[in-house]
C-alpha cells in the first residue's frame, strides 16, 4: 500500500495543474450527466454543398457479411456481431474495452458500399444514445467519438447520399460535434487531443454556418497551442513512439486538408514537412515503422504514404533527432534506428517503455533484431513485460527497470537521459549516452552505451559507473523468421538468404519468446541472451555481415 501511494504521487506530481483540474471537471461533469443529461439539440446547421473529400486510401480487413450477419476483425480478433449489430459485445470490463472501442470507432466504413454502411451508421444511432450508464468508457468515449465522426463524414462525402437519406445521420453528428467541444480531452493531451482538433476541423468544413465557424475557430486555436507543446523542435512527436508520430502526421494532413491550408502563418506546414521527414528516417527498408515505446506495424498509415503527403520526404543516409533520442543510418546492407532519448514527456509516459540505448536492425532489407512491440493496453503480466527494460536491447540488471511503470499507462519513478557524443558521417556514426534509471539501487548505478555503426556492422559496448552485485544482461530479440546458429564466440542469424554475425567475450544463450508486432498478434521467436555477472563493469558484442567486419570485436 505504501508503495502504491509513493509511486501514485511520483506519478502525479509531474501532471500539470491545468490537467489535474480539467479530469476533476470532466469526472464530476459526467456523473451529473446521468441525473440532468445537458441538452444537445438546438438549430441544425446546413451542410456543405462540397465537403472534403477523403485523404487517405480506405484500409480494409475489418468487416465480413456472413449468413449470420455482421463479423469484424480488430486487434487480432475476429467475432461475429450479428445484424442489427450487438454493440456491446465482447462484454463488458478492461480487457474487452479496445476491441468494443474499435467497434465504435467505424472505420471499418471505409470498406462498404452506400446502402450497408448506412445502414451500420443508422444501427449506430438507434442502439447509443447519449448519457447512459458509462457512456464515456467506450461509445461516447471523445477519442471514440473523433473518429466515428471523421469516418461518418468522411463517408457521406464518399458516396454522395441524397440529403434526404441523411437527415438523421446529420442531426446525430451535431450532436455529437456538441457533446466533443464540451468534453475535449484537455486532461489526456497527446495524440487524443489532435484527433479532437481534426474532427472539429472537419466539422467545421461539412457544415456552414456560425456554429461551424465557432468549431473552426476552437480547431485552430486548439492547433496553434498543440503544435508548440507536442511537436519537437527536431519535428518528432512528444510522445516519441514512431506509430503514434505517424498517427499525428497523418492527423496533422487531414486538419489542413479540412482547413483549406495552414491558418498559423506557416507553423502548420512546416511541422508536417519536419514531422514527414521524421516518419521516414524511423522506418525499417521494409516500409514500417520501428517499434520503440508503444507501437505496432499497421497502428498507422504507412510511413510511405504519410511521408509522401507530408511533401515526399526520403529517407536520410545518417540522422540524428536529438531532442526525441532518435538516431540511426540507412544503409544500402544495414539499416539501424536507436533511441537515446527521454522515455516521453512528463505529463503523458502512457505509452513510454524502458527502452534507453535499444536499437532494431535490418539487413538486406530484412528486419533481423526488433522491438517487444505490444501486445495490449491491459495492466497486467504482458503489459508490464512490453515496457520492461529486459524485453529490450538494452542493458537490463535482474530485478530492476529503467522506470517505475505501474497500471496500464503509468509511471512514477522517471531516468534521466544524456547524450554525450554524436558524431556522424556518410560511412558512419557514433553514439554514446548514459541515463540513471538503475540509480536508485544500492551503488547508484548509472549505464552508459556506446554504439558505433559503419555500413556492414555495429559495436556496442556497456559500462556499469557505481557499484552492483545484480547480473547485467542484454536481450536480443529475433524477427520470427529468423534463424540461430551458435558457433564459436557468438552466433549466425540466418533469414531467408541473408546472414548476420553476433560475437561476444560474453555469455550467450538462446531464449524462448513472442513478438508482439502488433495489438493482440503474438509471434513465438527466440532471443540472445548476452550475460554477465554482478560485478563486472563492461560488457560488449558486435553485429556485422561477415566474420571479418567484426575483427577485433570484444
Amino acid at each position: 500500500m505504501i508503495d502504491r501511494l509513493r509511486r501514485s504521487i511520483a506519478f502525479a506530481r509531474h501532471m500539470p495543474v491545468e490537467k489535474l483540474a480539467w479530469r476533476g471537471w470532466l469526472t464530476l461533469s459526467r456523473r451529473l450527466a446521468l441525473r440532468a443529461p445537458p441538452s444537445l439539440e438546438g438549430p441544425m446547421p446546413l451542410l456543405t454543398a462540397a465537403p472534403p473529400a477523403p485523404v487517405f486510401a480506405p484500409r480494409d480487413g475489418m468487416v465480413a457479411r456472413t449468413d449470420a450477419g455482421w463479423c469484424f476483425t480488430f486487434i487480432g480478433r475476429s467475432l461475429a456481431v450479428g445484424d442489427p449489430v450487438d454493440w456491446a459485445l465482447p462484454g463488458p470490463g478492461p480487457r474487452d474495452q479496445l476491441w468494443r472501442m474499435n467497434l465504435h470507432y467505424m472505420e471499418y466504413l471505409e470498406e462498404l458500399g452506400a446502402e450497408d454502411g448506412l445502414a451500420l451508421i443508422r444501427q449506430w444511432i438507434a442502439a447509443n444514445p447519449p448519457y447512459r450508464p458509462g457512456f464515456w468508457h467506450d461509445s461516447w468515449n471523445s477519442y471514440t467519438l473523433s473518429l466515428r465522426v471523421l469516418c461518418w463524414m468522411q463517408f457521406l462525402a464518399r458516396h454522395r447520399p441524397e440529403g434526404a437519406w441523411t437527415a438523421d445521420i446529420a442531426a446525430s453528428l451535431v450532436q455529437q460535434l456538441r457533446f466533443l467541444i464540451r468534453n475535449l480531452e484537455r486532461d489526456l493531451g497527446g495524440n487524443h487531443l489532435m484527433k479532437n482538433i481534426k474532427a472539429l476541423a472537419w466539422a467545421a468544413a461539412f457544415f456552414d454556418g456560425r456554429e461551424a465557424q465557432g468549431w473552426r475557430a476552437r480547431a485552430i486555436r486548439l492547433l496553434a497551442r498543440e503544435l508548440r507543446a507536442q511537436i519537437l523542435p527536431d519535428g518528432v512527436h512528444y510522445e516519441r513512439s514512431p506509430s503514434y508520430h505517424a498517427q499525428v502526421l497523418a492527423d496533422l494532413i487531414e486538419t489542413r486538408h479540412a482547413l483549406g491550408g495552414d491558418p498559423l502563418g506557416g507553423a502548420l506546414d512546416r511541422a508536417i514537412a519536419a514531422m514527414g521527414q521524421a516518419v521516414a528516417d524511423l522506418a525499417h527498408p521494409d516500409g514500417t515503422p520501428a517499434l520503440f515505446n508503444d507501437a505496432g506495424l499497421t497502428m498507422c498509415y504507412a510511413p510511405g504514404e504519410c511521408a509522401a503527403l507530408a511533401g515526399g520526404a526520403r529517407r536520410q543516409r545518417v540522422f540524428a533527432y536529438r531532442d526525441a533520442g532518435y538516431f540511426g543510418a540507412h544503409w544500402p546492407e544495414l539499416s539501424i534506428v536507436a533511441d537515446m532519448g527521454r522515455i516521453g514527456p512528463d505529463d503523458l509516459p502512457a505509452h513510454a517503455h524502458g527502452d534507453i540505448g535499444s536499437f532494431e536492425l535490418s539487413a538486406g532489407g530484412l528486419r533481423f533484431i526488433v522491438d517487444q512491440g505490444v501486445h495490449e493496453y491491459v495492466a497486467g503480466p504482458r503489459r508490464d513485460q512490453s515496457r520492461a527494460a529486459a524485453s529490450h536491447a538494452v542493458l537490463a540488471l535482474d530485478g530492476a527497470d529503467q522506470a517505475e511503470f505501474f497500471g496500464a499507462f503509468r509511471c512514477g519513478r522517471r531516468p534521466t537521459v544524456r547524450v554525450d557524443r554524436w558524431e556522424a558521417r556518410d560511412d558512419g556514426f557514433v553514439l554514446e549516452g548514459r541515463h540513471d534509471g538503475y540509480a536508485a539501487l544500492p551503488g547508484k548505478p548509472v549505464v552508459v552505451r556506446r554504439i558505433a555503426a559503419s555500413p556492414r556492422a555495429i559495436h556496442v559496448s556497456d559500462r556499469i559507473m557505481g557499484a552492483t552485485d545484480r547480473t547485467a544482461s542484454v536481450g536480443l530479440l529475433l524477427h520470427p523468421d529468423c534463424r540461430v546458429e551458435l558457433i564459436a564466440g557468438g552466433a549466425a542469424i540466418h533469414r531467408e538468404t541473408v546472414t548476420i554475425f553476433v560475437k561476444s567475450a560474453l555469455s550467450l544463450t538462446v531464449e524462448t519468446a513472442e513478438w508482439w508486432p502488433d495489438m493482440g498478434h503474438r509471434m513465438p521467436t527466440t532471443r540472445l541472451r548476452l550475460t554477465w555477472p554482478g560485478g563486472s563493469a563492461d560488457g560488449a558484442f558486435a553485429i556485422g555481415l561477415s566474420a571479418d567486419d567484426l575483427s577485433g570485436a570484444m
